[in-house]
C-alpha cells in the first residue's frame, strides 16, 4: 500500500484516490469490516466483510426504523458529513437491529484520507461489533450460544482433545438443536433438544443420513458444509419434524477437522414460530395500510421542512392532486398558504409548525387550497412524530367540512330565520333588541321599536284557507321590507305580527316611516281564487329611551302602543307614552290575567248559581239553573266576573278559565248524584274563544263522555255575538257535543244586527232573550215588541225562551201575557254559592 499512517492525523495518501481504491483490494482477504468514501460521502470501495454488515438494518434512533443499507442510515451519513470536514480520526458507536430483536452495538472508525494537496480526499471505514445482545427466547440467544459452543468445539479440537464426553455433554445440555455429522452425512450424536425437535429419539436418528432431518442435500446434491469446508451462518432450510410435517429452520454449521476427519456440528433453530409472527406483522401492515387507504379522511406527514413524506389517497383526492405530485412538496408552499379570506399565512404561525416546535398535538380548522386554487375548508388533528428523543416532522389527519359547514350554516339560518316569510324570527329579532339596546347610548339617535299587527288577516285566513294566509304574509312581509333602510331591523313575530327596529332614527321620521308603510299596505290588493282583499294594520312604536332599560319593557311598550291602535279603530299608529291613560289601561289588564292565573292555581275561584225558573210558577226556582263565575280577591272578598273576564278574553286566557267551570261542575253533581233527580238542566256560560277552540272541544266531549248521566243535564249557553263571529265553527261546535246529549242555550239574543238570519242555522235549544230589551219592556214600547217577537219566533222553531234582567213582577206579568217560557233575574232568585244552592233542593 502506498500511503502512510498518523493515527490522530489520518492517512496520508501517496498517490491518487483511484490508485489507491486498486491498492485497497488486499482487503477482500481481509475478516475486518472495510469500507472507502470518497469526499462526497460516495462509497468507492467495501470488503466483503464490510458487505455482509451493510445490508438491511433498522435504527434504534428512529424507533427501529428499517434502511436498506447500514450507510444509509441519517445518524450515521450525518457522522460521515462530520469526519469529512475533521483531519482527526472519529469514532461512532450505536445500537442497530438486523432483526426485529436481533441487537448489535457497533463501532464505526472513520480516519480521513488526506491527499498530497494536503485536501481531505476521503475517508476509511472500519467496523467492529463490540456486542451482541439476544432475548433469551428468540433466534439471536440461540445463535450465540451456538458460536460459543462451535468455538470451544475448535478449541478442543485444536489443541487436540479428545474428550469425547465432554463433547457429549456440551451437546446434550444445549438449548438448542444440535447434532454431530461425519463425513458419510450419517448422525452420530443428538442432543435432546434435536430429539424434540425432529419428533424422534436418539437412537432413531443416531445413523440416520441427514436427509432424514434436513433437506439440502436433496438439492444441491452435496453437503454444503463438506463441499465448501467452511462455517454455515444463519442459513434458512426445511426440516423434517413428526410425522414428516416440514419444519422452517434456520441452520448453523461448522466443519472441524478431527484427524483428517471432517465433522460438522449442526445447529438448528425452529422457525415455524418466528415466520407466524412474520406473517401476522406482514398481515398487521396490509391491514394498516389498507386501513388508511380506505378511510375518507386525508392523512398526510411532513418532515421539519413542512415537506411532504407521505399522503394517503383521500389526501390527494380532495386536493385534486396525486399522491406522487404531494411526497416532497413543501405543503405550506403548495396548498396551505393563505386563510379563507386569502390573507397570508406564514410559515411559523401555521399550527402544524407550532405542533413541530412545541411537540405538542392540536387541533384547527382551516383551509386547504386545492390544485385549482379553490379553497376547501377542513378540520384536522396535528400530532408530532418522533426519531429517538426529537421530533421529526407532523401526522396531519383532516376531513373537509364543506358539507357540514353548509348544513351548519343552514341550521344556523333555519333556528334564526321564519321559514315562511325568510325575516328573523321573534328569537333572533329579541337578540338583536338586546344588542341595539346594550349599543344605544353610543347613538346620536335613539333608536325606535315597532310592533306591527295586521287588520281583518284571520278573515282571509278563514275564508280562503292557510294557504292564502300564507301566501299573503309572505307577500306583504316582501312589499314592507323593500320600504325600509339596510340598516333596519324586520321580522315576523309570529301569525300575523311583525317587528321593526329603526337604527338611529329620530322619532318624528319613525312616524313617517311607519305612517308611510300603513299607506302600502292600504294601497295592495291580495288575489286569491278570484277574490281580492285588502287589508291594514295597526303599529305601535316605542322609542328606546333611557325609561326602556331592557328587551322585555321594550316589546310590552311597542305592543300596548299597538294595542291603542287597534282599540281606536285600527290601520293606524300610536306611539307609547308613559302617561297614556289607554296605555295604562291595557297594563291593568295584563295585570288582572297575572292575578286570574294566581287565582286558578291558588284555588281563589268560586261557582255561584242562579235559579231560572218558569214564567207560570216562579216559585218553582229549583229546577233550572245557570252558574255564574265569581273570583275572591287576596283578602277573600269577592271580585265580579265584569272585572276580570274582559282581560282574560282579551289575552286569550278564558279558554283556561271555562275548563276550570266545567270540571268544578262535572266534580260538584257527580260528587252528589241525587241532585240530578231534581233538577233539569244546568247551565254554563262558555266564552268565544273556547267555542273556536279544536283542543277545548276534544276536551269537552272527553269529560263528557266519561260522565254521560250528567250530561245529559248540562245546558251550554254561548252567547250570540260569539256564534255569529264564528259560525261555522260554531254549527260544528254544537252539533259535535249535541251528538252526546248536551243542550245549547243561545244567550243575550237579539244584540245582534242579523239575529233572525242566522237563527235558524244554529241547533239551539234555548232562546236567551237580551236583558236590555226585558229590563224596560214594562214601560217601553219597542222594548216589548222586540221580546214579543224573538218569543214568537223562537215559539215557530219550537225553541223555550228565557227573559233575562227579571227584576220586579211588573215585568214577570209582562212576561206571562206574551207567553216567554222562563224567567231569570235578582226579581226571582240572587245568585248563592252552589253548594248552598244545591242543598236547598229537597
Amino acid at each position: 500500500m502506498t500511503y502512510s499512517a498518523n493515527t490522530s492525523q489520518g492517512i496520508q495518501l501517496q498517490s491518487d484516490m483511484h490508485e489507491f481504491i486498486v491498492q485497497c483490494q488486499a482487503y477482500n482477504l481481509l475478516g475486518s469490516a472495510v469500507a472507502v468514501l470518497d469526499d462526497h460521502a460516495v462509497i468507492r470501495y467495501l470488503n466483503p466483510a464490510f458487505s455482509q454488515l451493510n445490508t438491511n438494518i433498522r435504527d434504534s434512533t428512529t424507533h427501529l426504523k428499517e434502511f436498506s443499507s447500514l450507510l444509509d442510515c441519517p445518524d450515521i451519513q450525518l457522522w460521515i458529513r462530520k469526519a469529512l470536514q475533521s483531519n482527526q480520526t472519529e469514532t461512532l458507536k450505536q445500537v442497530f437491529y438486523y432483526a426485529l430483536r436481533i441487537q448489535v452495538t457497533l463501532t464505526l472508525c472513520a480516519r480521513p484520507l488526506i491527499s498530497k494537496s494536503q485536501e481531505i480526499a476521503g475517508i476509511m471505514l472500519t467496523l467492529a461489533d463490540e456486542s451482541i445482545e439476544f432475548d433469551k427466547r428468540h433466534i439471536a440467544r440461540a445463535q450465540d450460544k451456538y458460536r460459543n459452543l462451535a468455538e470451544r468445539i475448535k478449541i478442543l479440537d485444536r489443541q487436540k482433545f479428545e474428550n469425547q464426553e465432554l463433547i457429549n455433554i456440551l451437546l446434550k445440555e444445549a438449548p438448542v438443536a444440535m447434532v454431530l455429522i461425519n463425513s458419510n452425512r450419517e448422525i452420530i450424536q443428538s442432543n435432546r433438544a434435536a430429539e424434540r425437535l425432529f419428533g424422534k429419539t436418539a437412537s432413531q436418528l443416531i445413523g440416520q443420513s441427514c436427509e432424514s432431518i434436513i433437506n439440502c442435500y436433496q438439492h444441491c446434491a452435496h453437503c454444503p458444509a463438506l463441499k465448501n469446508k467452511k462455517t454455515i451462518e444463519a442459513e434458512e432450510i426445511a426440516g423434517f419434524g413428526r410425522n414428516q410435517v416440514t419444519l422452517p429452520l434456520m441452520r448453523n454449521a461448522v466443519v472441524i477437522n478431527r484427524n483428517n476427519d471432517p465433522l460438522i456440528v449442526e445447529a438448528f433453530i425452529d422457525l415455524s414460530e418466528h415466520n407466524k409472527t412474520k406473517e401476522s406483522l406482514e398481515k398487521l401492515t396490509r391491514f394498516n395500510q389498507l386501513l388508511v387507504e380506505s378511510t375518507g379522511e386525508g392523512i398526510f406527514s411532513v418532515d421539519k421542512e413542512m415537506r411532504c413524506t407521505f399522503a394517503n389517497q383521500a389526501a390527494a383526492n380532495m386536493l385534486d392532486y396525486n399522491t406522487e405530485d404531494l411526497i416532497g412538496q413543501d405543503i405550506h408552499a403548495l396548498f396551505h398558504y393563505k386563510r379563507e379570506d386569502e390573507t397570508p399565512i406564514t410559515r411559523d404561525t401555521l399550527p402544524i409548525t407550532q405542533v413541530i416546535v412545541f411537540n405538542m398535538g392540536l387541533e384547527a380548522t382551516e383551509v386547504f387550497w386545492n390544485k385549482s386554487g379553490h379553497p376547501i375548508p377542513v378540520q384536522y388533528t396535528c400530532n408530532p412524530l418522533h426519531e429517538g428523543d426529537n421530533v421529526s416532522g407532523a401526522v396531519i389527519v383532516y376531513r373537509n367540512v364543506s358539507e357540514s359547514r353548509a348544513t351548519a350554516r343552514k341550521l344556523d339560518y333555519m333556528a334564526t330565520h321564519d321559514q315562511l316569510t325568510g325575516l328573523l324570527n321573534r328569537h333572533a329579532f329579541e337578540h338583536k333588541l338586546i344588542e341595539t339596546l346594550s349599543q344605544s347610548h353610543n347613538n346620536e339617535y335613539k333608536d325606535v321599536l315597532c310592533y306591527i299587527d295586521l287588520d281583518q288577516f284571520k278573515i282571509i285566513n278563514d275564508t280562503c284557507g292557510h294557504a292564502a294566509g300564507d301566501e299573503l304574509l309572505r307577500q306583504l312581509s316582501d312589499l314592507m321590507h323593500r320600504k325600509l333602510r339596510k340598516a333596519d331591523i324586520f321580522s315576523r313575530l309570529g301569525g300575523d305580527e311583525f317587528g321593526l327596529l329603526l337604527i338611529s332614527c329620530p322619532l318624528e321620521k319613525a312616524q313617517h316611516i311607519t305612517q308611510s308603510l300603513l299607506t302600502h299596505i292600504a294601497e295592495y290588493r291580495f288575489s286569491w281564487d278570484n277574490k281580492t282583499f285588502s287589508l291594514g294594520a295597526s303599529i305601535g312604536i316605542a322609542e328606546l329611551n333611557s325609561s326602556i332599560t331592557n328587551a322585555g319593557m321594550a316589546m310590552s311598550a311597542a305592543d300596548a302602543a299597538c294595542y291603542v291602535a287597534k282599540e281606536r279603530g285600527r290601520n293606524r299608529v300610536h306611539v307609547f307614552q308613559a302617561d297614556d291613560q289607554d296605555l295604562n289601561q291595557r297594563h291593568l289588564e295584563m295585570q288582572w290575567v297575572t292575578r286570574i292565573k294566581n287565582a286558578l292555581s291558588e284555588g281563589r275561584l268560586m261557582l255561584m248559581a242562579q235559579s231560572i225558573a218558569p214564567v207560570e210558577n216562579p216559585l218553582d226556582k229549583y229546577k233550572h239553573m245557570e252558574l255564574l263565575l265569581r273570583m275572591l280577591d287576596e283578602q277573600g272578598q269577592i271580585i265580579n266576573p265584569g272585572t276580570f273576564i274582559t282581560a282574560a278574553e282579551r289575552y286569550g286566557f278564558m279558554s283556561e278559565v271555562d275548563k276550570w267551570v266545567v270540571i268544578k261542575a262535572l266534580d260538584t253533581l257527580t260528587a252528589n248524584p241525587h241532585y240530578l233527580n231534581h233538577i233539569d238542566y244546568c247551565c254554563i256560560n262558555l266564552s268565544g274563544q273556547s267555542v273556536t277552540d279544536e283542543k277545548f272541544l276534544e276536551f269537552l266531549l272527553q269529560k263528557f263522555t266519561q260522565f254521560p248521566l250528567v250530561t245529559a243535564h248540562i245546558c251550554l249557553e254561548i252567547t250570540e255575538t260569539a256564534a255569529v263571529a264564528n259560525l261555522s265553527r260554531a254549527i260544528h261546535f254544537m252539533r259535535c257535543l249535541k251528538e252526546v246529549g248536551c243542550m245549547f242555550a243561545l244567550d243575550d239574543f237579539g244584540s245582534g244586527m242579523s239575529s233572525f238570519g242566522y237563527l235558524k242555522n244554529l241547533p239551539v235549544d234555548f232562546l236567551k232573550i237580551d236583558g236590555n230589551f226585558v229590563r224596560n219592556m214594562a214601560h217601553d214600547k219597542v222594548d216589548y215588541a222586540m221580546v214579543e217577537a224573538i218569543h214568537r219566533v223562537g215559539n215557530v222553531m219550537k225553541l223555550k225562551t228565557i227573559a233575562e234582567f227579571v227584576e220586579d213582577d211588573t215585568i214577570l206579568e209582562c212576561l206571562k201575557h206574551i207567553g216567554v217560557d222562563y224567567a231569570q233575574g235578582y226579581g226571582i232568585h240572587k245568585p248563592e254559592p252552589l253548594d248552598r244552592f244545591l242543598s236547598n233542593i229537597s
